[in-house]
């Protein structure tokens, strides 16, 4: 990192606004570990002051309001990073910070109850603005991915798990590493070339931030994060929402069918909700409009906002999505859940009553879903 300082810039707080990042913070749990943490709503609310917008409550926050020392790293899309520590003071349920928070596309349609807390932390300090040095990674890996098979334990009980491991031999994951410094704080350094030698043992070569990584002891109990995408989308499909709303919507990849909306009106009084009595015992009784009476507009929305669904919760070859619109805020969808094996019963199944509005009868559905797959292995091409 350049040299130290206590403050962002306005360049700084303007890149730090997108949700379209990165965002890891690194605490210290109650065993003085490191423990580190996806947060993307972490950003500058000015100069000195740094927020995290919680839609939920996990480890990391415990452990930021206990021990209060923090490191963060940001990543934007281009490449650029910065790292630094922070403390955390204190969190609202309110304020300017929290409504900022709740008008983003990505929290408020990515989160099933929105930003219900910002947490607040002082800037210590911070390097500026760091470029990732590729050449350096990529020289890195390979002599990684050479030299590992002589760092294999060859104890054969697992640890990392199959889908893991793959993660971590990835050359395109990104994988980053925490310990604790010696006053305190955690420290976070990216070792994007760091491979997994088997399932109880990783590895890479210190051919970046060889400096930093020298004031590792030996033995220390360190956290390796890795972060990967999976699926079979293509091209730039849905990275959850855009920071403009106004950018096309591509959703390369996908096929849509049409909306299927569940007529409940006859049993508003005796059910009212679309529970299992509904859908089992009654399912040749209800009333599937397919598709449904939804403007052009809406079924964008809609089909953009599944596709960040897919995208986001790493669902293959197939899935269906279920929103609720709410009438009484002007028809607005809210995401209820997504299915990444959704049923496939002939005549009565959502998806299959979806692909009959087009046309296709069941055995068409089903090889297409099948066909999706083998593609995805490589055991057939188009």
């Amino acid at each position: 990192m350049s040299e130290k300082r206590a403050f962002f810039n306005e360049a700084e707080i303007e890149k730090f606004k997108p949700s379209e990042k990165i965002g890891l913070v690194s605490c210290v749990d109650r065993s003085g570990l490191p423990h580190m943490a996806l947060l993307t709503s972490i950003m500058a609310a000015g100069p000195s002051v740094m927020t995290i917008g919680q839609f939920c409550l996990g480890l990391s926050k415990w452990f930021m309001k206990e021990t209060k020392l923090v490191s963060f790293l940001i990543l934007t899309l281009d490449k650029r990073m910065w790292r630094g520590r922070a403390r955390w003071t204190h969190e609202r349920e309110e304020g300017p910070e929290y409504t900022v928070y709740n008008n983003m596309p990505m929290f408020r349609y990515n989160s099933y109850f929105g930003i219900n807390k910002v947490h607040y932390l002082d800037l210590v300090e911070t390097g500026g603005e760091e470029a990732l040095p590729m050449g350096g990674i990529i020289a890195g890996a390979i002599a990684t991915k050479l030299a590992k098979g002589g760092a294999k334990t060859g104890i054969g009980e697992r640890i990392l798990r199959p889908i893991a491991q793959d993660l971590f031999n990835g050359l395109d994951s990104l994988k980053f590493l925490s310990f604790i410094g010696r006053d305190g704080y955690p420290e976070i350094i990216p070792v994007i070339q760091c491979q997994a030698a088997d399932s109880r043992r990783l590895a890479f070569k210190p051919s970046v931030y060889r400096g930093e990584l020298s004031m590792l002891p030996v033995g220390a109990t360190v956290a390796v994060f890795g972060l990967g995408m999976v699926g079979n989308l293509v091209g730039p499909v849905a990275r959850r929402l855009p920071h403009n709303e106004n950018l096309p919507r591509i959703q390369a990849g996908l096929r849509f069918f049409p909306p299927l909306e569940v007529d409940l009106t006859p049993y508003l009084d005796s059910d009212g909700v679309y529970a299992n009595r509904l859908k089992v015992a009654l399912a040749d009784q209800l009333n599937y409009v397919c598709p449904a009476p939804l403007d052009d507009e809406m079924v964008d929305e809609l089909n953009w906002l599944a596709a960040a669904v897919f995208r986001v919760t790493g669902a293959l070859d197939v899935a269906r999505v279920d929103f609720r619109l709410n009438v009484h805020e002007d028809w607005k969808p809210y995401i209820l859940e997504i299915n990444p094996l959704p049923g496939l019963s002939p005549g009565i199944s959502d998806i299959v009553i979806e692909a009959a509005a087009e046309g296709m009868d069941h055995t068409e559905l089903v090889n297409m879903i099948l066909e999706t797959a083998l593609k995805r292995y490589g055991l057939i091409r188009d």
